[in-house]
């Protein structure tokens, strides 16, 4: 028969079952069953050189896996994590499902460790193509807006003169907007080390200092200041 690359039959070593990972599985609650599904899945991967997969093309959901290997959906379900914690099987995002080892246990007259290599090789492949499809140029250029936009949100603009006036104005405070603009355009609107956030809060604490700094102008206006 030529080689087709579909294998029908495994080559199970004499210490299959010494293995940590057959061990860890025997050990679980139900364990021979994860371990008679381990082998069914592995016997199914064959006619599609390790992949979980109908006819080629339509990867195998766990109802499916169910129907088709007569094992009960719930034991597929918590057999197929365990599988993946231990390292038996590998996932991808779509869904298509590769059992790591079975190149090692595939009965062929090639060098294993070449097909071991090259299978494993294979599933990397596969993998990055699927994160290249997920950052796509376009995806790229749209989370560079989205920086572009937060930066521009954090990055602080200097109040003009009418925006000071309108709030100074709005609060009745006693002060002109050039006091204000004044002194922090003098230290390049930064309050104490850190650049200016908020030019609002910053007014009212200016006005709190400017009573401090000369109560007689605010002695008949007390009342207006007094929730600053």
């Amino acid at each position: 028969m030529s080689d087709n690359k579909k294998y029908y039959y495994l080559k199970l070593k004499d210490n299959f079952f010494d293995s940590e990972e057959m061990k860890i599985l025997e050990s679980q609650k139900n364990g021979i069953e994860y371990q008679n599904l381990y082998l069914k899945l592995c016997l199914l991967s064959l006619k599609s050189d390790g992949k979980l997969t109908f006819k080629e093309y339509l990867p195998y959901d766990v109802t499916m896996l169910s129907t088709v290997l007569r094992v009960n959906i719930d034991t597929v379900k918590t057999g197929l994590e365990i599988f993946l914690k231990l390292g038996l099987l590998d996932m991808m995002e779509t869904g298509l499902i590769y059992m790591t080892d079975i190149q090692s246990l595939i009965g062929r007259g090639s060098s294993e460790a070449e097909r071991v290599k090259e299978y494993r090789e294979r599933i990397k492949s596969e993998k990055g193509v699927q994160l290249y499809k997920k950052r796509t140029p376009e995806k790229e250029k749209e989370k560079e807006k989205e920086k572009e936009k937060e930066k521009e949100k954090e990055r602080f603009i200097p109040p003009t003169n009418e925006e000071v006036n309108a709030y100074i104005l709005q609060n009745n405070f006693i002060i002109t907007p050039e006091d204000f603009i004044d002194c922090y355009s003098a230290r390049g609107w930064m309050v104490g080390k850190n650049k200016m956030k908020d030019w609002q809060a910053a007014l009212r604490t200016y006005v709190k200092n400017d009573m401090k700094w000369y109560p007689k102008k605010y002695q008949s206006e007390k009342s207006i200041y007094e929730d600053l």
